[in-house]
Formats: C-alpha cells, structure tokens, sequence
C-alpha cells in the first residue's frame, strides 16, 4: 500500500486512454522488473537477452501509438535537440556501409526517447503512477537480490561455492549484471520509503537483498560499477537531506557487502576481490583505438549507427563495442551529434539535481516522497553514467529498458511552458511513431532469419553474432555458420556450449 501522501483529488478519469495509459506504464515497469531480476529457467539463458529485446519492442508498440495520438507537445528546445539529433543520424545511416542496420538503430534510438516523454507526460498527469513505476521496478530489484543472497547461504549450507555464479549468469557476463545492479541498488534503498505499511519487514528485506548484490559486485570484480556507486554516493550528498539518507545506506550496504564477501574468499579460498586492484583494460585501449581512429575519419557524421561493429571494419580487434558510450557514440554519430547528447544529459542532471534540493526544502510529504524516487533515479543514472565510460551501460535491451523508464518519470514537467502548438507536435510525433515501429519490425526480422556473415556481426566461435545489446536479435538457433572460405571453423549446429553453463571445479 502506498504511503498517504496528502489528500489531492484523484486525477484519474473515466476513459478508456486513461485507462490504456496505465496499462502501458505498468507494464513497461513489470518488463523493466522481469528485465533486472534475471530471472530464468536454466534451458534458456542463451536466448534471454533476444526475450528481452522483444519485449522492449513489443511495449514501445503499445505505448508509441499513444504517444503519438495524445502525448502532449514538445518544449521548443528538446523538439529542436531532439530532431537535430535525427537529422544527423538519418544523414549518418544514409552514407554507412550498412545502411539497414544503422537505420535499426536510429529506430530503436527514437523509439526509446517517445517511451521515456511519453511516461513523463503520463506520470506528470497521474502523481499517483511515479511510486507505483518505482514500487514494480524495485520488485525485480529485490527479486535479484534475493537470489543472490539464496545463493550465498546454500554456498555456505554445502560448503561448496561453485552455485555463486547462477544468479548473475541469466546476464551473460558479470559486467552485465553490474550495470543492472547499479540501477538495483538505488531502488531498493528507495522502495522502502514509499510504503506506509509493513515499512520495517520491506527496509530488512531489501537491505539484505542489496548486501548480497553489493557483494556479488565486489565478488565478480567489477571496478566500473564500484567506482561509479561510489560517485553516485557523493554526488548525492549535495543533495540535501534525501541524499544524504542516500548516501549513507549506501556506505553501511557497501561495508557490509564487502565484509560477506571477504568471509565467502576466507572460506572458499577464493582471491576474486583483488580484481578491483588491477589497473589492466583488459583490452579496451584497442577497442578505444579503433574507435577514435573511426572518430578521426568522419567527426562530422560518424561512420554510421551499429557500424563499429561490422566485421570488417576493425579486423585485428574482437569486440562489438568499445565499451566507451561517449566514444562509440562519437565514432558512430559523429562529434556534433555527440555534443548535442551529452549537453542534453548535463541538462538533466543539473534539472533533477535542482529538482530534488527544492523538494527536500519544501518539507511536505507528498515533495519528500518525490525527493526520494528522483534521488534513487539520479544516483542509478550517475552510476550508471561512470560506469558507461568502461563498460557502455546504456547499450542493452535490460539497461535500456531500465533507464528510459526511469529517467522518463524524472524528466521535470514544463507543461505551462509549452511553446508549441498541438498541430504541429502531432504531425513530428506520428511520424517517429510509424518510423520507431517500422525500425522495430525491421530489428526482429533481422534476428529471426540467418544473418549472413557479411551483414554487420561479431563472429564468436562458429555462431556468427549480431550486436544484441545495440541492435538487432540475436538468432535463436545460435548456429548461422560461416561459409567454408569464412575466417572461423564452423561446428555442427548446436553444439556451441556456453562454458558457465558447466563452470570448472
């Protein structure tokens, strides 16, 4: 039950959008939840992130068409930023090598910018809905966390630690499950707070949840997502005094994760938390190379959306990306449009900072309790934002989901400031929406069929990839072989084995 919050009218109408846009906001939070709790049965953890890429695509085909049919008008400046931004990147794609795919992307790119104004306009609408996103959300926080911490007490239970690594594998690698865990963290400090019943047992229970994953983080040695938890802790001391609660749980759940995981390496004689010691890049000075030596032959335009990764164009290096958000986007946008993306960003931060430090003075509950969700959602997103300079956070359907939901219901409402006529809006507004759903049935279709090797892929073993996180599906037979004259020794179908699925002794 939410916490009573004051005694405004109810803003809920009658109609049949009102109700069509709370079921899309609601079930936009539950795919986000499903997204980072990494939940799944064993048989399909190789085909998890194609699910969640569909999903995504499937909730934005709900939610653009009524974007486009009632959302409210766009402030001047984001309308200009925002098309400048599609110009260049419809200019980009047109002179890519692979123009289809960088068209995909451009897609899925607007599509996730109309999810994120359109929960913001409905949130804005409907007070209620912000704390009932954060509540759904933070379930599939807890949900992980949980997991997690099930797994550090059967480790102990069987003296055998081997176990540790199911609840992170759903996300393929650890550094993908530390980009959810830093959005995770700040949800469960959050979803507490807005629970006017059972707040005791739910503060235990997500503390305990965010202990475990803090010590998951620490264990799978992932420097980016420490280093940017604990930028997100200080920034949000300047916050006032939502912040500072903040910053505080976060240092006791730091501490404490920590200390569980020293007690599992005493135990196990495992040495995993050195990793966070190392200086090594564990090549990304070649992915950065590559990619500022793409920067370097076209800044203007960049060398298309999805280029980096074409198979031919970085032979020596092996990687889809440069694990770089601000460089890859620079090298496949260009330096302007790059710019205009990181201007938009400070803008946010700066807004919602200002947002929040108001809220906390005005000291009224119903402020208080929106201090705390923009609190949560500003250190995710400044998590987030650090961790992305080492690990590109915002390129997979699960970061993806997380994120322009929750910076949508954050964006601050200027709904007395429009500059725009209705007209106008609509007319840009239906035409990202039939773009933004053609681009979608573009991507599935090229990840239901056998992508060929010479379309824009990550050959890895004999299965020929596509770069799921950015765009595109990953084919679900997993075996689109290589022709015979291919660079990589093909295997029979189905007999590529992912080696976590059978972890050593």
């Amino acid at each position: 039950m939410l916490a009573t919050v004051g005694k405004e009218p109810p803003q809920w109408g009658g109609s049949f959008f009102v109700a069509m846009q709370t079921l899309t906001i609601f079930l936009l939070a539950a795919g986000a939840a499903w997204a980072i709790s990494g939940w799944e049965p064993i048989e399909f953890l190789q085909t998890r992130y194609d699910e969640v890429r569909i999903a995504q695509f499937a909730l934005f085909a709900l939610l653009i068409p009524l974007f486009a049919k009632f959302g409210a008008p766009l402030p001047r400046g984001s309308r200009a930023a925002f098309l400048a931004l599609l110009t260049i990147g419809v200019v980009s794609a047109s002179f890519a090598e692979f123009p289809t795919y960088g068209f995909v992307e451009l897609g899925l790119m607007s599509a996730l910018v109309c999810a994120g104004l359109a929960a913001r306009e409905w949130t804005a609408t409907h007070s209620n809905l912000r704390p009932l996103i954060i509540l759904v959300t933070s379930a599939g926080a807890l949900v992980l966390g949980t997991r997690l911490l099930i797994d550090f007490i059967a480790a102990f239970a069987t003296s055998d630690a081997r176990g540790l690594v199911s609840a992170w594998l759903p996300f393929t690698t650890p550094r993908f499950f530390a980009k959810a865990a830093t959005w995770a963290l700040p949800l469960l400090w959050c979803a507490p707070l807005l629970l006017d019943r059972h707040r005791t047992i739910t503060r235990f229970c997500c503390a305990a949840a965010a202990v475990a994953m803090s010590a998951q983080v620490i264990g799978t040695g992932s420097r980016g997502a420490v280093v940017g938890i604990g930028m997100a802790m200080l920034a949000c001391l300047f916050l006032g005094q939502t912040g500072r609660s903040y910053a505080r749980w976060q240092v006791l759940i730091g501490l404490l994760g920590f200390l569980l995981w020293r007690v599992v390496e005493t135990s196990f004689g495992l040495a995993t938390s050195r990793r966070l010691a190392m200086t090594a890049l564990n090549g990304r000075a070649q992915l950065n190379a590559a990619a500022w030596a793409d920067v370097q032959s076209s800044p203007w335009i960049g060398i298309g959306p999805m280029q980096y990764s074409a198979v031919d164009r970085h032979p020596t290096v092996l990687g889809a990306g440069t694990h770089d958000f601000a460089l890859q986007f620079a090298a496949e946008w260009g330096i302007p449009a790059a710019m205009m993306l990181f201007a938009l960003g400070a803008w946010w931060f700066w807004a919602t900072a200002q947002s929040i430090r108001l809220r906390n003075a005005a000291g009224q509950p119903t402020e208080k309790r929106d201090a705390a969700i923009d609190t949560a959602i500003f250190a995710g997103a400044t998590a987030a934002l650090v961790h992305g300079l080492v690990a590109n956070v915002f390129n997979d359907p699960v970061s993806q989901l997380i994120a322009v939901l929750l910076i949508g219901i954050s964006i601050p409402s200027r709904r007395n400031a429009v500059e725009l006529t209705k007209g106008r809006s609509r007319l840009l507004r239906s035409v990202l929406a039939v773009f933004c759903l053609a681009a979608s049935g573009m991507a599935i279709s090229l990840g239901r069929t056998c992508i060929q090797p010479d379309s824009v892929q990550l050959p890895r073993g004999s299965t020929v990839f596509p770069r799921l996180w950015s765009q595109g599906l990953i084919p679900y037979s997993k075996t689109c072989r290589m022709p015979p004259e291919g660079s990589i020794s093909a295997l029979p179908p189905g007999e590529y084995i992912d080696p976590r699925l059978n972890p050593p002794q």
